[in-house]
């Protein structure tokens, strides 16, 4: 196995070494033919004298591979469940950082604020200090 050449079998490999880490497909596989949104938006565009010469870019978000990161065809909507699926994967995580974040800042204030004795009521606060 070579450092990242074909072996034949129209993929390309990733090595260090001599194992392989990842395949990578061979860009033939991909056909603007076997999508039916990408086809649709190719005759759109066509009516208007223009085409997309990088359509084939995109097909490996429709085709189901073993090479596909989702784990399955997307959506025509592909970036909103994108998003989807990072909002409800992440928010847990979020409120926590908000609970932490306003717990230390509350902690903070009780040990490194005080008042300054300004009997008007006003609040204000001075920085704690270790030496008067």
């Amino acid at each position: 196995m070579g450092g990242g050449h074909g072996h034949g079998d129209g993929h390309h490999h990733a090595v260090v070494g001599e194992t392989p880490l990842t395949k990578v497909p061979d860009w033939r596989i991909y056909k603007v033919e076997d999508v039916p949104d990408l086809m649709r938006m190719q005759r759109t565009l066509a009516q208007k004298g223009l085409k997309d010469p990088w359509a084939r870019n995109h097909v490996w978000r429709y085709i189901e591979t073993d090479y596909h990161f989702w784990g399955k065809p997307p959506s025509t909507n592909f970036y909103a469940n994108f998003l989807k699926r990072i909002a409800i994967g992440l928010w847990p995580w979020g409120i926590g950082a908000t609970v932490i974040t306003i717990t230390c800042e509350r902690l903070y204030e009780k040990l490194f604020l005080s008042d300054d004795g300004d009997e008007h009521g006003h609040g204000h606060k001075r920085p704690f200090r270790i030496f008067p």
